[in-house]
């Protein structure tokens, strides 16, 4: 049997969708499906860049720079988004489904990347829904209505924890779950095991994430 790869219906039946994953005798690269999802990650960047979204975090600083200072600052902010948007799936899609694969057994790395796609999926939809906020609202990313980041902003002034906090969103927590139960399905491992790896894996990229964050704002300084 080849499996076939449905992202829709992998959130709507997920036990069927990873038991045939499971079953499979070929387990093809949709190639396509994830060139989609690269490009929406790149559109939203390019909307992101277009819209000076990526700016804020400078915007106080224009009166210590000429205009075309500034400008070039914004033009390199807006290069190094897109940049983002094109190689942060990349990454998550490779980076997670070989730690997937190297730690669970009877567990291919084919199968990891599928249930790492459906995961990417789930992000994608997220960036999606946050998008008018960020348009129409102002409202930053760490400040997302999906997230924790609200809530951490009004007991602490800590830019780091609020950024942390901003990343664990209703989308983080819905793809944690979905792994955890794609990888259940899939490999012998002790249900507590998958879970925490899960958990660890998302936290280690979160960090990362926010750090990565952090030092693009220092670049600019």
């Amino acid at each position: 049997m080849t499996f076939q790869l449905e992202l829709a219906k992998s959130l709507k039946d997920p036990y069927s969708k990873f038991y045939q994953l499971k079953i499979a005798e070929v387990i093809p690269i949709h190639y396509g499906k994830i060139a989609l999802l690269i490009f929406v990650s790149v559109l939203i960047a390019l909307i992101r860049s277009f819209f000076g979204l990526d700016t804020a975090s400078i915007s106080h600083q224009i009166a210590e720079y000429s205009m075309s200072e500034f400008e070039w600052m914004k033009v390199l902010i807006g290069l190094g988004g897109l940049l983002d948007g094109f190689l942060s799936p990349l990454v998550y899609l490779f980076f997670t489904s070989f730690c997937f694969w190297a730690f669970l057994d009877e567990v291919s790395f084919r199968q990891s990347f599928v249930v790492i796609t459906v995961s990417l999926f789930i992000f994608t939809i997220e960036k999606v829904a946050l998008l008018p906020f960020e348009l129409w609202l102002g409202i930053q990313s760490s400040s997302s209505p999906f997230a924790l980041g609200v809530i951490v902003s009004t007991l602490t002034e800590n830019d780091y924890l609020i950024n942390f906090f901003g990343g664990i969103s209703l989308f983080w927590i819905g793809a944690i779950i979905i792994q955890a139960y794609a990888y259940s399905v899939l490999a012998t491992n002790r249900k507590r095991f998958i879970v925490l790896l899960t958990v660890a894996i998302h936290v280690l990229i979160l960090l990362v994430a926010v750090l990565k964050t952090f030092i693009g704002i220092y670049l600019t300084l």
